[in-house]
């Protein structure tokens, strides 16, 4: 059975924050795994984000915080565009690397709980480095204090849901999320509400 990493070395700030997955992209459409492949927005995915700002106005957020792909940059830079906010890149919040399996058929992937039991594809990242990496950023981000929207992925978005120990549950292209932390665990509400 899989045993969440400790959270020992540091824990995660008590600091409200949002998340957006980026939006759409044809590999999206086709249902082909993408990880840390370089793909861009489709149109669909350019007027997700320009959708997505009527959503995140008026929250007093203070600076976007993007993974390094593409298709988050383009999201965040769309984000930026209409609420004048600062961009600063992430690496850490880039999506896993699924190795050999990019660019295939997501039936091609390992189970979930497969690769949080140590299970990797060939030249993938592995469920506890993804984890690590993903934890240190937020704590990093988090330290700052600022308001800040995290603009990544649905790997990502799994991977935060486990850490703060929330059910697993889809991320949807554009779609935001406040995550809310309460006295003794953590609160996650769609913005939208709608699916």
């Amino acid at each position: 059975m899989f045993k969440k990493p400790s959270q020992s070395q540091h824990e995660i700030p008590s600091v409200p924050f949002y998340f957006m997955r980026h939006g759409e992209t044809d590999w999206n459409v086709q249902k082909r795994i993408t990880g840390s492949s370089n793909i861009s927005l489709n149109e669909q995915g350019l007027r997700q984000a320009l959708g997505a700002v009527k959503h995140l106005q008026n929250l007093g957020i203070q600076q976007i915080i993007s993974s390094p792909l593409l298709r988050a940059g383009q999201t965040a830079d769309i984000i930026k565009e209409h609420l004048s906010l600062p961009v600063k890149i992430e690496d850490g919040f880039r999506e896993c690397s699924w190795g050999i399996l990019e660019g295939k058929d997501k039936g091609s992937v390992i189970s979930l709980d497969d690769w949080m039991l140590g299970k990797a594809p060939e030249g993938a990242e592995t469920f506890l480095a993804c984890y690590q990496r993903v934890k240190n950023s937020l704590v990093r981000v988090l330290q700052s204090h600022q308001k800040v929207l995290i603009v990544a992925h649905g790997g990502v978005f799994g991977i935060l849901l486990k850490m703060l120990d929330q059910k697993n549950q889809d991320s949807y292209n554009c779609h935001p999320y406040l995550f809310r932390p309460e006295q003794k665990s953590w609160f996650v509400d769609s913005l939208t509400h709608q699916m």
